[in-house]
């Protein structure tokens, strides 16, 4: 890989998109753009996000823990160092580093890094020069969410037919076309909110995309991880895990046509992000810069099984008076061959798809499995780019970045230091650790459970009780990786959220 220039950077996030939701991973969702990257690029099957976006977002800008970055229950501020809901100044981030060395850097899309008002930790405030942006999910696709701003101004609702993905893919394809004219490399993020709910896709597109759902969740969650094994992504050992038991089988469900078009709409806003990225690549293309412009694909977490009520007729489910959620069953599903869910550190939470696409640096249709984080992204782009992470900023000490560069991967090169890494996890006391093949992990307030991820990455077979000394060796990495990033027990937190209630209510 070439490393004497600076490249482009475009960095794409979708939020609670499933392991094997694109067409590339496994998924029937069309996804024709990114599966095109895929077959030019990088795919990394065991690539890991923070299981919850707005930690997973500050893990990727920082190539810190979320934990370190002040982030540890994501935006929400416990009154703890460690909980702050917003980054924290001894934390430096991607954009600010590479504007430093001359980047022009750009933000399109949801920005959970700081306050709930946009003000505290900024885009502007931590290195983009231009943003349109809201600092938190939307309540509806349909509405500007509140706080959503465009250069530093507030974005007035309109009688226009906003789309929240569609505003998003649209302001980076505009600032996209302001940042080749001036000419200087670039760092463009673009931070989507889809698939996350509430599923508000286009409504006359939704029918079209319902026809393949008909099949139902049981028989197209074997169809995925057959396609997974043909590909390459997943080993053919691997067991798909059960259907959840939360959820019942498709034969069993009266209104299946209801179901149909709930999975339809979560696959058209996939669909409506890939489009987006169509037309970002028809930009490259005319100005001639596709061969200098590396373009980076994650999900901030796993899809999610939280459940919306959905008491409404069938074709209310795009509606903006509807926050009709994804819930369990899809959610198996999206997450295929895996267990759990967005906010679980099992691989359903935590396993993302990833691709990265250079043409002539990434040797085209590779796939890996390196064992990879967010964390990552920080010491990747600084080795490629040639930009130092600081020691000091803002006025105080930096913590030391804590990711393993992933340019030996992008070069096609075996990294063996990656493969025997040390990895953990913690959200609301959902704990792991991955020790090279091994990895203990246990839901809230539950005992540690262990698997071989070498022989079972679908966490089929607990090993915790055949391997003591394995399990103690591995809880005790993880206690001392609480300390050092001042993990909270979570039941201290519940019981300060508890005070917090009560004061409120006296």
């Amino acid at each position: 890989m070439d490393t004497r220039h600076h490249p482009n950077i475009i960095l794409i996030l979708a939020d609670s998109l499933g392991f094997s939701d694109l067409g590339c991973f496994g998924g029937e969702i069309d996804t024709p753009h990114l599966d095109r990257l895929a077959e030019k690029g990088l795919r990394i099957s065991q690539f890991y996000s923070s299981g919850e976006s707005a930690a997973s977002q500050a893990a990727l800008m920082t190539g810190l823990y979320a934990h370190q970055a002040g982030m540890g229950h994501g935006q929400a501020d416990e009154g703890l160092h460690s909980y702050q809901g917003r980054l924290l100044p001894s934390s430096i981030t991607l954009a600010e580093l590479l504007k430093a060395i001359g980047y022009q850097t750009a933000l399109s899309g949801i920005w959970r890094l700081s306050d709930a008002e946009g003000k505290l930790a900024s885009p502007y405030q931590r290195g983009f020069d231009h943003a349109f942006f809201a600092p938190s999910p939307a309540a509806s696709y349909h509405l500007e969410p509140p706080g959503l701003s465009y250069q530093g101004e507030a974005v007035l609702p309109s009688t226009d037919n906003f789309h929240l993905t569609e505003a998003i893919s649209n302001h980076a394809r505009w600032f996209l076309q302001e940042l080749i004219d001036q000419g200087a490399p670039f760092f463009l993020t673009i931070s989507h909110q889809a698939p996350r709910y509430p599923l508000h896709a286009h409504p006359p597109d939704i029918p079209r995309f319902a026809e393949r759902y008909r099949l139902g969740w049981d028989l197209l969650r074997l169809a995925r991880h057959r396609r997974l094994i043909e590909l390459g992504l997943i080993d053919s050992k691997w067991m798909i895990t059960p259907r959840d038991l939360s959820a019942p089988a498709w034969e069993e469900v009266s209104q299946q046509n209801w179901e149909t078009l709930r999975m339809a709409s979560h696959a058209l806003l996939v669909n409506d992000i890939d489009h987006g990225l169509g037309k970002l690549l028809e930009v490259l293309d005319e100005a001639g810069i596709t061969q200098n412009t590396l373009i980076l694909f994650m999900s901030l977490s796993g899809a999610t099984s939280r459940w919306l009520p959905d008491n409404q007729p069938e074709n209310q489910v795009w509606d903006s008076r509807l926050a009709l959620s994804l819930d369990l069953p899809w959610a198996n599903l999206s997450n295929t061959p895996f267990r759990e869910y967005s906010g679980s550190v099992h691989e359903g939470g935590i396993a993302s798809p990833f691709i990265a696409h250079w043409p002539g640096q990434i040797e085209a249709g590779q796939i890996c499995d390196r064992i990879s984080h967010l964390i990552d992204l920080m010491p990747s782009l600084l080795d490629l780019t040639g930009a130092d992470y600081p020691s000091e900023a803002h006025g105080e000490s930096i913590t030391p970045l804590q990711g393993l560069s992933l340019l030996a991967t992008l070069n096609g090169e075996v990294d063996s230091e990656a493969a025997e890494r040390t990895l953990c996890w913690e959200f609301e006391g959902h704990s792991a650790v991955r020790q090279g093949r091994w990895k203990l992990v246990r839901e809230r307030f539950q005992k540690w459970e262990l698997y071989d991820m070498i022989a079972d990455r679908t966490e089929l077979n607990d090993l915790a009780r055949y391997q003591p000394e394995q399990v103690k060796e591995m809880a005790a990495v993880y206690t001392d990786w609480v300390e050092a990033c001042g993990v909270e027990d979570w039941r201290v937190i519940l019981e300060r959220q508890q005070a917090k209630l009560q004061d409120q209510t006296t």
